[in-house]
């Protein structure tokens, strides 16, 4: 926001004189800090005292330090102020005054409390400088240098090049090279914190990039080379993203400019690619782009904004097993709902795939004879299933006992009396019969036709084929939805399944979807700031390793 400061100085013989300073800052800081927005040098003013926000609601200001600021004569630690607002910071009068055009906001600074000529004769009275004392100024800085030379320098290299002093040293709380250690380790790199050399593997050289190509021998590119030869990873060392020693956080580069110097122009630099330009989630990012099965082994990225229909070779009309009052099943109506078929994988972050066991043969139960509910097709291959409805119906007609009065007497006999040749062929001809007149039933809507594409075989007559059902892994493979950290909200406030009537509907969110909890990198009200790396990785598994192992020598010092 833009913030005009202007800073009141009352003259001895009355008047003012105003000194005017426009900001532009996201957060307006008010302190003695040099590099507050605001600088208070009066020294009863915190470093960083307070600061002042633009919000939805208007301007807010805040207490850094955990002490009361005091707002139209109130005591209190924030506050949603107005034009006219009187604060009082410290020592200072701050008036929020009406901003002018283009202007954001307007404040008013007037010391009025100053300090009274106390200090400047405890000034007087003191010892603040070193050559008020007996103290030589040259004597105290040579001892001090030679002191940071023994310890920072002669004692750390001592303890490196002879092994007898590091042996000497090796139980002491703290190692001489101790000093050399320029911050905290990431978690990640802890469990060897205590071998420096396994890093630093050069005395007094930069960590080169096949210290850690020796554990990371997989680590990914993070475009295709040839394509992208501005991506080439071996142009820059591991360092220059991942910076160590700076804290238990993770080394990652969470920087959105990093990825935008390039994605925001992809057009540009490399205008034969197919992905689309993009810059920060919040205010330029292009629809979601699932890969979808278009057709027989074709997958492609479909914009959601197209309304993308995916070709699975499945029936599944989500809004019919989704409805109040449940659905049919053997043991009565059931109440379905998504966790009956859709269950986190182990950690929780993706989706199990869907099986016909155990999650569909509770309802459909793949029985096709009605005089005889014992039998139950197998979930498998089209063949396997006409050859066991044919295997069925032989043996029942082999067998007798047959109760059709339009069936032959070989097959209505009495079951074990045998049979001569004539009656075994009558009963094997009307087992052929039925089971024919079975099978469009049986790959039909009754059975396999209900959930699949079942078409007769035209190759071989008497058989059929079943689309083979393409369903994708993921629709978002370049992007990561973390499932078990969006548990505090249902399902259907994405994908609005009870709405589909058609398995070939993609059920996935628009983006303006997200949008509503999540932002870009900067900071929103009641939204969550969302970088690039938070969706996406940058090194990909599918393009291989950086290095190979022609390339492992002479790999670049960072």
């Amino acid at each position: 926001m833009q913030c005009l400061i202007t800073f009141v100085t009352k003259r001895a013989r009355g008047g003012t004189v105003n000194k005017d300073n426009l900001v532009n800052a996201d957060v307006v800081r008010f302190g003695r800090a040099t590099d507050c927005e605001v600088h208070l040098p009066d020294p009863r003013i915190a470093l960083r005292q307070v600061e002042l926000h633009l919000r939805e609601g208007g301007l807010f200001i805040e207490s850094l330090t955990g002490t009361d600021l005091t707002v139209n004569g109130a005591i209190v630690r924030s506050a949603l102020v107005h034009p006219g607002d009187k604060l009082a910071i410290g020592p200072y009068d701050v008036t929020i005054n009406p901003p002018k055009a283009g202007i954001d906001a307007a404040v008013s600074i007037e010391m009025a409390r100053p300090l009274s000529d106390d200090l400047a004769q405890l000034h007087e009275r003191s010892r603040v400088s070193l050559g008020a004392t007996a103290l030589s100024k040259r004597g105290l800085s040579w001892s001090l240098f030679v002191l940071v030379v023994l310890l920072f320098l002669v004692a750390p290299v001592v303890a490196y090049l002879s092994p007898g002093a590091r042996e000497a040293t090796k139980t002491w709380p703290i190692k001489a090279d101790t000093a050399w250690n320029s911050g905290e380790i990431s978690n990640a790199h802890k469990f060897f914190s205590g071998d420096c050399g396994a890093c630093h593997q050069k005395a007094f050289v930069p960590v080169e990039d096949k210290a850690c190509i020796a554990c990371h021998k997989t680590i990914e590119q993070h475009a295709d080379p040839k394509s992208f030869q501005m991506a080439d990873l071996h142009k820059f060392g591991c360092q220059s993203c991942h910076k160590e020693h700076e804290g238990s956080h993770p080394i990652v580069l969470s920087n959105q400019q990093f990825c935008v110097q390039c994605h925001e122009s992809l057009a540009t630099l490399a205008p034969k690619t197919a992905l689309l330009n993009t810059a920060d989630f919040g205010r330029a990012h292009p629809e979601f782009r699932p890969s979808v099965v278009t057709g027989p082994g074709e997958i492609k990225r479909v914009s959601l904004a197209d309304k993308p229909q995916e070709r699975s070779g499945l029936i599944f009309p989500h809004d019919k097993h989704l409805v109040p009052e449940g659905v049919r099943s053997p043991n009565g109506r059931m109440k379905m709902d998504c966790g009956h078929c859709h269950v986190p994988e182990p950690g929780g972050r993706l989706m199990m795939p869907v099986k016909m066991e155990p999650m569909c043969d509770g309802c459909h139960l793949l029985k096709f004879e009605p005089t005889r509910l014992d039998w139950v097709l197998p979930h498998g291959r089209p063949a396997d299933v006409i050859r066991l409805v044919r295997g069925l119906y032989d043996g029942l007609a082999l067998r007798g006992g047959v109760e059709d009065p339009a069936a032959p007497a070989a097959v209505r006999r009495r079951p074990g009396t045998p049979l001569s040749e004539p009656e075994r062929l009558d009963a094997l001809a009307w087992a052929e019969k039925r089971s024919n007149d079975m099978m469009p039933i049986v790959f039909g809507r009754t059975v396999c036709g209900a959930c699949h594409v079942a078409k007769p075989d035209t190759a071989t007559p008497g058989s059929f084929v079943i689309e083979k059902p393409q369903v994708a892994q993921r629709w978002l493979p370049k992007g990561a939805f973390p499932h078990d950290r969006h548990a505090t909200m249902v399902c259907g406030d994405c994908h609005q399944a009870t709405k589909s009537a058609s398995s070939e509907d993609v059920l996935l969110p628009p983006i303006a979807v997200c949008q509503n909890c999540h932002t870009g990198a900067a900071s929103a009200s009641n939204k969550i700031s969302s970088t690039c790396v938070s969706c996406h990785k940058f090194h990909l598994r599918e393009l291989g390793p950086m290095f190979d192992a022609a390339s492992m020598t002479g790999l670049r010092t960072q």
